[in-house]
């Protein structure tokens, strides 16, 4: 288990202490390293950690130095960050005088002289490092050559997914339906000449059971004249593998094996194949779980979220407490120490083949999930944000940082190692999860490798070197906290107990830490502490849910900063030295988004910028930006037509004689995917009927203020997904505009509409799953036309007060499950009482749920 982290980590770590060395040679002096011995030292370390690194059991003495190895990647990006703290301001001190840079110069002298001790140290570690190579190489060759023959004599570990197939279908929970399913497919498959059917999932899901159960089915027997069961191994022979199929197949029906088959090549095998083709459990063992058992045995069985093997494994385990309720809440407890035993050691062992096979690059954002809380929903964005910070997410020509991290996700999902949480209507991730029982494990890993510290009150257990340090509950004590010298991370994650300002100063050591992620969600009180704009290297700030009114001059000293999250917070203003932030890719200023339709049109937050806000030229996310402010010779909305990396933006108070300049922004704004735009007041007009060219690539929308009409450019978005139209009290129904939107899925109307009939066209909006009708005071009926919104699934209505009737044709909607009506006139809901109580008369078949 050392070495599968321990890799990763020396991957990274050397190679931005190897990189670093290069880069900033310019400013070490006096201070001679020889960078191609370290970086040749680097690479074959690395080299042999990946030959390694697939293994899931290891000799001790190579365990030890992969610890040893581990220790000094930690140690060299201590001592990089160490100098850069220190150095971080010289540039900056050129400037002065001439006495003032002979005095930089002496106060530098001993610093340097330092590093320099600290580089010749690392150079002897690595040396003496070195110098085993040979002989742990060796062992790890004996090693190597005597695990196939070994492993199971000794009995230390085999690969147990056999044993699935010594398991009765009665042993196995869960099972009934996916194999019907999975014989229904195979049945059907037989006559329509499809031969391929795949079962993916993670590591001891039931994978090998469910697929010999579907295999033994009589049902599935007489559908094909033959078959054979077949095992493959990461690393096989073809010409093996054909023969042993041949063998089986010709066993199957009592024929002798063919003559020559060991002499047969890999084509002649696949010949006579074809030819040969052509011619022809439960958690509780003894009874059932005894009553006053059932609310633990509830407990426990959730934590196994439907893993087959999990909950076979567990249950065995529980039939040794003997039934007592203290043990099995004992055994709840410590559920996490338990797998470290011996009783599910081979469980864990499982479950952690798909993460030993993970790419090196995967590693490290897989185990990051350690850092939250049980059953923890992470948003997919502020992950992809903190990999990047952490500098777990590597460069790719024609991508930016944050579409390789969702590479990341999308990888590790399709791994099954990590669960989608929440998804838009259009099926995209928005909240992602682990599984219990993984987070176990790497909670295990991120131990063994000091990947992690959970702050949990007086239980929390503080190494020698904490690195990354995750608070779940409020720190007691903070005598005890020690070792935060090289913390690269620190996350508040339970805002309801803040953080003190003693314990924050003791953990980031009054401003000498490394930090690169800093999140205190909901923690700190009204002002940012000084030394937090001391961490010169920080580069996601993250004070979303906190009482800050004001960002000071010195966010300008935090030059490396990529994400500042202020959302929900009281600031309003940005000071002007936030445009020495170049680096900045995530600006984020505003309250909930989810909310904003039922507030007061003013109740939504937002800041003002300084006007040259053009010169963030890397900014990608900007929101919420008032665009009310001018400088003498730009505007706002002129200067945002700068940022061309711009993913996602959100701009208020626009005022009507702004939609010309806003217009002529958005067209080069290449690579938007995401626009919010509200004007000053309720009846200013948004005027956005200006060319848009060439039009962005929008995939959502939201305009709130008055419109006279859409914006002409609007219907040409052929990729939007979400439109919100929001107070936009237009007179014409906008439905004709919008209903050829091949994609949009969900639409929204709130105070948009002052006409009195809207009417859903045949064939229009194709693809739609949700759609609002809101506060539209005047509107008396709804008209849906038969092939309209066959795909509609949500259906919510409130304070549309003229409307007597529901939507005349609502019968036409075949897909929908939810209607929700809401402050309707009471004439409307007495008549849709009776007409219920009366029968489905609209005969929605599909319909879950009323309200």
């Amino acid at each position: 288990m050392q070495l599968a982290v321990a890799e990763s980590v020396v991957s990274f770590g050397m190679h931005q202490v190897s990189a670093w060395i290069c880069e900033e040679q310019e400013l070490l002096g006096s201070i001679r390293i020889n960078t191609d011995n370290i970086r040749d030292e680097i690479g074959r370390m690395r080299a042999f950690l990946m030959v390694i690194d697939e293994r899931e059991d290891m000799h001790p003495q190579i365990r030890e130095w992969a610890k040893q190895v581990r220790e000094i990647a930690y140690d060299a990006e201590a001592v990089m960050d160490k100098f850069m703290l220190r150095f971080a301001d010289e540039r900056s001190d050129r400037n002065c005088g001439c006495l003032g840079r002979i005095y930089v110069s002496v106060k530098n002298l001993r610093c340097r002289h330092q590093f320099a001790s600290e580089i010749q140290d690392l150079q002897c570690r690595l040396k003496t490092i070195s110098e085993g190579h040979q002989r742990y190489r060796d062992i790890c060759s004996a090693v190597s050559q005597r695990t196939s023959s070994s492993a199971v004599a000794d009995g230390t570990w085999y690969d147990s997914r056999g044993d699935a197939l010594l398991l009765e279908e009665a042993d196995v929970v869960g099972i009934k339906k996916p194999k019907k399913q999975l014989v229904e497919w195979l049945c059907s498959s037989y006559s329509n000449g499809l031969r391929v059917i795949s079962v993916v999932g993670t590591g001891g899901s039931g994978k090998t059971t469910l697929v010999r159960k579907v295999y033994d089915d009589a049902v599935v027997k007489m559908h094909f004249h033959c078959h054979v069961w077949m095992t493959v191994s990461h690393s096989f022979k073809l010409e093996e593998l054909l023969r042993k199929m041949i063998r089986r197949l010709v066993g199957e029906i009592n024929q002798p094996l063919p003559q020559g088959l060991d002499a047969m090549d890999a084509d002649e095998m696949k010949e006579f194949i074809y030819q040969f083709l052509q011619r022809r459990r439960k958690a509780f063992f003894g009874g059932s779980c005894p009553t006053y058992l059932e609310d633990i045995a509830a407990i426990v069985l959730k934590k196994c979220e439907g893993l087959p093997l999990a909950i076979v494994v567990i249950g065995s385990l529980l039939a040794t407490k003997n039934n007592s309720i203290e043990q099995w809440n004992k055994f709840d407890r410590s559920l996490g120490d338990e797998l470290e035993g011996d009783h599910l050691r081979r469980m864990t062992k499982l479950l952690s083949l798909s993460y030993y096979n993970l790419p090196h690059h995967l590693k490290p954002c897989f185990l990051y999930f350690s850092i939250f809380p049980e059953n923890f929903r992470i948003y997919k964005t502020k992950l992809i944000r903190l990999w990047v910070a952490e500098g777990f997410v590597h460069p790719k020509e024609g991508k930016t940082m944050e579409e390789v991290a969702e590479d990341y996700v999308k990888e590790l999902l399709d791994r099954s190692l990590i669960q989608v949480a929440e998804t838009t209507n259009y099926g995209r991730p928005i909240r992602v999860r682990v599984h219990d029982l993984l987070r176990m494990i790497i909670l295990t890993k991120s131990k063994e490798q000091n990947f992690l510290t959970i702050g949990s009150g007086g239980d929390t257990r503080w190494p020698n070197k904490s690195r990354r340090v995750a608070i779940h509950r409020s720190i007691g004590n903070t005598e005890d906290i020690k070792g935060c010298d090289q913390l690269r991370s620190l996350l508040v994650l339970d805002s309801v107990h803040a953080l003190s300002k003693r314990n924050l100063s003791k953990l980031l050591c009054a401003g000498s830490s490394p930090l690169k992620v800093l999140e205190l969600k909901g923690a700190l009180s009204d002002k940012i502490p000084d030394y937090v704009f001391r961490l010169h290297l920080l580069k996601y700030l993250g004070l979303k849910n906190t009482m800050v009114k004001t960002i000071p001059n010195s966010i300008a000293k935090l030059r490396n900063l990529e994400t500042l999250d202020l959302r929900c917070t009281k600031v309003t203003e940005l000071p002007i030295e936030i445009l020495k932030l170049r680096r900045l890719r995530h600006l984020l200023v505003y309250s909930n988004k989810q909310h904003r339709s039922y507030r007061p049109f003013e109740d939504v937050q937002s800041f003002k910028a300084p006007y040259k806000i053009g010169r963030l030229s890397a900014l990608q996310n900007l929101s919420d930006i008032e665009a009310t402010q001018a400088g003498e010779d730009t505007s706002i909305v002129r200067e945002i037509g700068k940022l061309t990396e711009m993913r996602s933006l959100g701009i208020k108070k626009l005022r009507q004689e702004d939609g010309k300049d806003l217009c002529s922004s958005l067209g080069k704004l290449i690579n938007l995917r995401s626009l919010y735009v509200a004007s000053t007041a309720e009846d200013e007009i948004i005027d956005m009927q200006y060319p848009a060219y060439p039009t962005p690539p929008l995939e959502t929308i939201e305009l709130r203020g008055r419109l006279r009409e859409l914006p002409e450019w609007l219907p040409a978005l052929h990729g939007l997904t979400r439109l919100y139209l929001r107070w936009s009290r237009m007179k014409h129904d906008p439905l004709n505009s919008l209903q050829n939107l091949p994609y949009l899925m969900e639409f929204e109307l709130y105070h948009a509409y002052e006409g009195e009939r809207l009417c859903f066209r045949a064939s229009g909006f194709q693809r739609l799953k949700k759609l609002w009708l809101l506060s539209l005071n005047r509107l008396r009926l709804v008209i849906v036309e038969k092939g309209s919104m066959p795909l509609l699934q949500e259906l919510y209505m409130s304070g549309c007060k003229s409307v007597e009737e529901v939507p005349f044709g609502i019968q036409h909607l075949g897909s929908l499950q939810c209607m929700d009506f809401s402050d309707m006139a009471e004439g409307f809901v007495t008549k849709i009482q009776s007409q219920r109580e009366g029968g489905d008369k609209w005969n929605l078949k599909s319909m879950r749920k009323w309200m």
